[in-house]
């Protein structure tokens, strides 16, 4: 009996050795988790650094002469192909319903005040003009023709037309709380993420660019509601 005793203590003082030496990697592991990732931090950091060159060059025309293009090529390889990092229709619809993740998210909450506040006090563009990848890509494919095929009055006026009808009609949408996920597959801007696009997001960012060398920017000028809405807060 004293040896099945003894033998039973020894058990429960194994198992109790082995079930601390478990739990405390487990803990441990817990912290890694919740830790971000570096890969958030660089992301963030770059959208407010392009930005802050952006601004600079913004307030400074003289400067913008010479170095918007490059800077536009900039946004285009870091922002978009590399970090797909940009405002969307869709970017702004998750933040709507879901709240904006701060910590996560940061960098492009500064794009958005200056994308708001710069126009609302100077009655200019701001995002679309110095920060936007994909129209920095549509005007980098501009360069490829000087000569563009001229867009007949009576049509442009009809295509801005309907650019503003299809801002309203997703905010008419989203105010009567009904589905909007498939913008994030219309929009061309996740066309970036080659590997994981939308094959119709892919599909009209790839059109939208080819046009570009013969259109000026035909996305940005008749379709994007993203543009549209940042429209909105110019002054005139």
């Amino acid at each position: 009996m004293i040896k099945t005793t003894d033998s039973t203590e020894i058990q429960t003082a194994d198992t109790d050795s082995v079930s601390t030496s478990e739990s405390t990697p487990q803990i441990a592991t817990t912290n890694i988790d919740n830790s971000l990732p570096t890969s958030i931090w660089i992301k963030n950091i770059l959208l407010v650094v392009i930005s802050i060159l952006a601004m600079i060059l913004f307030f400074v025309p003289k400067w913008a002469k010479k170095l918007r293009l490059p800077l536009l090529f900039i946004s285009v390889i870091v922002l978009g192909f590399w970090q797909s990092a940009m405002l969307s229709v869709s970017q702004f619809i998750g933040w709507l319903h879901q709240g904006v993740p701060m910590e996560m998210q940061w960098g492009l909450l500064v794009v958005t005040f200056l994308s708001i506040a710069l126009p609302l006090f100077t009655n200019k563009k701001f995002y679309c003009v110095y920060v936007c990848p994909f129209g920095g890509l549509q005007e980098l494919a501009g360069h490829l023709k000087k000569n563009k095929y001229p867009v007949p009055l009576n049509v442009v006026k009809v295509l801005r037309i309907v650019r503003k009808a299809i801002f309203l009609a997703i905010v008419i949408t989203f105010l009567a709380g009904m589905d909007l996920s498939i913008i994030g597959n219309l929009e061309p801007f996740s066309a970036f993420s080659i590997s994981v696009a939308p094959l119709v997001a892919s599909v009209i960012g790839i059109v939208s660019v080819i046009l570009s060398i013969f259109i000026t920017k035909p996305w940005c000028r008749f379709i994007c509601p993203l543009g549209q809405g940042l429209d909105f807060f110019k002054t005139k």
